[in-house]
């Protein structure tokens, strides 16, 4: 996100966008390509650890656990950054 912030092919942060008053088209095609394009390079890349994690099965294993908790845990800071909590009324 903070390429395409830095070309300026988006106005702002995600929560600057989630949170604006107008909706504009070309904004969310290009947030639809980077998020397909992102999951395709992950799928893609997961495939190849799975496919080499299923010669030897128990570091096929070991490779999926943690690539898993690190890909859980890099979303989980990313949403903690970008998703700021309310304040009560």
């Amino acid at each position: 996100m903070l390429v395409l912030l830095r070309k300026k092919k988006i106005p702002g942060t995600p929560m600057a966008i989630a949170t604006a008053p107008l909706y504009d088209d070309s904004i969310d095609q290009v947030m639809a390509g980077q998020v397909a394009a992102a999951m395709v390079a992950k799928v893609a890349g997961k495939q190849i650890v799975i496919t080499a994690g299923k010669r030897v099965p128990i570091v096929g294993g070991l490779l999926g656990a943690g690539t898993d908790a690190y890909s859980t845990w890099l979303v989980g800071r990313y949403a903690q950054r970008e998703f700021l909590p309310r304040r009560a009324r």
